[in-house]
């Protein structure tokens, strides 16, 4: 769906909220850029590795079965 007002594409929406708004799962292979923010609001699973190179906040509990630290603190 392409909303002509706002310039908003809906893929499973004819309501659009954000620029492109995917409604339901969604499938992507290869590599994924986000140049801003990604904010999630269910969980995050990582079934490899998580490669951080700036900071890691935790704002929570951090629940790890095995936890490494190259470069300690």
């Amino acid at each position: 769906y392409l909303r002509s007002v706002g310039k908003k594409v809906g893929v499973g929406t004819s309501n659009p909220k954000e620029f492109f708004h995917v409604a339901g799962a969604s499938l992507l292979s290869g590599n994924t850029v986000v140049g801003g923010n990604l904010d999630v609001s269910g969980n995050l699973d990582v079934s490899g590795n998580l490669d951080v190179s700036g900071d890691l906040i935790c704002c929570g509990t951090l629940k790890a079965g095995k936890f490494e630290v190259e470069d300690p603190i």
